[in-house]
């Protein structure tokens, strides 16, 4: 175990990978606010609300990886869980929206499709940044 947590510690990414999770971060800090600006949404409407704790939840951990990408330890393997959070949390969101087509208003549908599509681009983005 030593070992292999030497050989993290001392990872340093190449140019590419720099920028890959420069523009990584910035998606996370917009996708951050969107989940912020719904789980406040939610606490003020009733249809929808039911879900509020998915959306804490997904802006809580993606506080982590912004952590992980912060100074001059980049390491990927740090990431990985994450991957396996936001994997279930796009599974979940494409419920969430096949439940909405039937339940929730126009508006509160059009709302939840977003969250589903940026869950999911979370995901493979995150995916992509930690292979």
């Amino acid at each position: 175990m030593d070992n292999i947590r030497d050989k993290l510690e001392r990872y340093e990414p190449d140019e590419e990978t720099k920028i890959l999770c420069t523009k990584y971060i910035y998606f996370l800090l917009f996708y951050n606010s969107y989940i912020f600006i719904l789980f406040i949404y939610t606490f003020f409407t009733t249809p929808i609300s039911s879900y509020g704790w998915l959306f804490f939840m997904n802006l809580y951990f993606c506080i982590f990886p912004v952590f992980a990408f912060m100074g001059n330890s980049y390491i990927p393997s740090l990431l990985r869980f994450y991957n396996w959070m936001l994997f279930v949390s796009s599974i979940i969101s494409i419920f969430i929206v096949l439940e909405a087509i039937f339940t929730f208003k126009k508006i509160d549908l059009y709302i939840m499709i977003c969250y589903a599509t940026l869950t999911c681009c979370n995901t493979f983005l995150c995916w992509h940044v930690t292979q």
